[in-house]
């Protein structure tokens, strides 16, 4: 079997639903719990799925889960969560989720709307095999009432490519500054980036990854094509820094975690020069460019991969098996006062 790609959706036998993060390596991949078996009734944020009722998971990881769930528990993972694919009880892949919808005879509103976002993506340049779907429209538990769209865009070029149509193509429009807020808040983005909504806002809107159709809430994530695989890598962390510079490339940014090269200027560490930093979080990525000032406080880790030359870097996010996110990453164009 092939290993699962990112924005895959697992279904454990115990009844989680997983989301991929990554790529597995052996016999276990990274993931983040994305429904979980509740009583909740809320028509908002439950549905129901194989006889089940579900829950949307809203927060970052507690140690509740962890006690009911130990297995789960990976301290090396960037999402301090891994799944043993023998475990697997089903498996949903978004590219093979896209074209079942596509070839459905008879469609509910919330496909219809999918395919037409894809028909307009494909118009702007992007082959139809490189559209995917995950959230609940790929498990079919949507709610045309309630549910937004989640697209998923195979390759980095492609993704550019939707991006641009999302800014440019007049059918598509910007959320409203209510529905960021509610998004700021839902997720508690201030307290777990240490920023403001002002600047997630100004943020958000630059990143080009969500939009609004016909006042359907629309988020297009980016999925490493086969060629785009980074080779198996062994990472050893070091000690806390913190490192100020500029951005020199952004091409990994769109992936997950976000990868930024960078040019250090000033480190509490210069003996060990620093050419990446790794950003675990969602809020990280897209957000830089070329250019771009950034400070970054962090894990120093000595990677060595299976190709290519050692080198330093600096990870924020989940390091060493910690609950609660380690570091930050601010970014400005104009630099820092």
């Amino acid at each position: 079997m092939e290993p699962p790609k990112d924005k895959t959706l697992l279904l454990m036998r115990d009844g989680n639903v997983f989301a991929v993060r990554g790529y597995a390596t052996g016999d276990e991949i990274d993931v983040a719990l994305k429904y979980y078996p509740s009583d909740s009734d809320d028509p908002g944020g439950s549905f129901v799925f194989r006889d089940r009722r579900y829950a949307w998971n809203r927060k970052p990881l507690d140690l509740g889960f962890l006690e009911e769930h130990p297995q789960y528990y990976s301290p090396g993972s960037t999402t301090l969560l891994a799944a043993n694919l023998s475990q697997v009880s089903e498996i949903f892949d978004p590219f093979a989720g896209y074209q079942r919808i596509a070839k459905k005879a008879s469609k509910d509103e919330m496909e219809a709307t999918l395919i037409e976002v894809g028909d307009i993506l494909e118009s702007h340049g992007i082959n139809e095999a490189s559209l995917g779907v995950t959230g609940t429209v790929l498990l079919g538990t949507h709610s045309n009432e309630y549910s937004d769209i989640d697209l998923v865009v195979g390759g980095s070029g492609n993704f550019r490519i939707a991006r641009e149509a999302i800014g440019k193509d007049g059918r598509f429009s910007d959320l409203l500054e209510e529905e960021w807020r509610r998004y700021f808040e839902r997720y508690g983005i201030g307290e777990r980036y240490s920023t403001d909504f002002g600047q997630f806002l100004i943020a958000a809107r630059g990143k080009g990854d969500r939009a609004k159709f016909r006042d359907r809430g629309i988020s297009v994530f980016n999925v490493r094509n086969d060629d785009e695989r980074r080779p198996r890598e062994k990472v050893i962390s070091l000690w806390d820094v913190e490192v100020a510079g500029r951005i020199t490339s952004d091409d990994e940014s769109s992936f997950y975690p976000a990868r930024y090269d960078v040019e250090v200027h000033r480190s509490t560490a210069p003996e060990h020069a620093v050419r990446e930093v790794v950003a675990i979080g969602r809020e990280y990525y897209l957000e830089g460019r070329p250019g771009d000032a950034f400070m970054c406080s962090g894990r120093l880790q000595l990677v060595v991969p299976e190709q290519g030359e050692k080198h330093f870097r600096v990870e924020v996010g989940y390091v060493g098996g910690d609950l609660k996110p380690h570091g930050t990453l601010k970014i400005a164009q104009d630099g820092f006062p």
